[in-house]
């Protein structure tokens, strides 16, 4: 399945990208980094990648959001990561990237924490 980003807003000033299908090497990947890079442009600066419909992540993926992540905490923000389950939080929990951004189980928790 190749990746799709759907937009919502939860509360005022956060955003969630919700994701599904492979984060990984490839034009499709960038396509996060163009959003992220966007919503930055427009002072969303509270980002939530949704990762519960991601079935794969490669280091491609887990370089993304690292990259996501200081962007956003450069710009003066906070990008967390929710609903990573699976491989995929196991890759996540193994490259320390939980370390680096907030996991949360779920949107509303990562909101929660906003």
């Amino acid at each position: 399945m190749l990746l799709s980003i759907d937009q919502k807003r939860i509360k005022p000033g956060v955003v969630v990208l919700v994701l599904a299908g492979k984060i990984a090497l490839g034009r499709e990947c960038q396509k996060i980094e163009q959003q992220v890079s966007e919503l930055i442009q427009h002072d969303e600066k509270k980002i939530i990648l949704d990762l519960a419909g991601v079935e794969y992540i490669d280091s491609t993926g887990v370089g993304l959001i690292a990259l996501c992540a200081g962007r956003t905490r450069t710009a003066g923000g906070n990008l967390f990561v929710a609903g990573a389950r699976g491989m995929v939080l196991n890759i996540l929990n193994l490259t320390k990237m939980d370390t680096i951004v907030g996991t949360y189980a779920d949107s509303v928790a990562a909101a929660s924490e906003i």
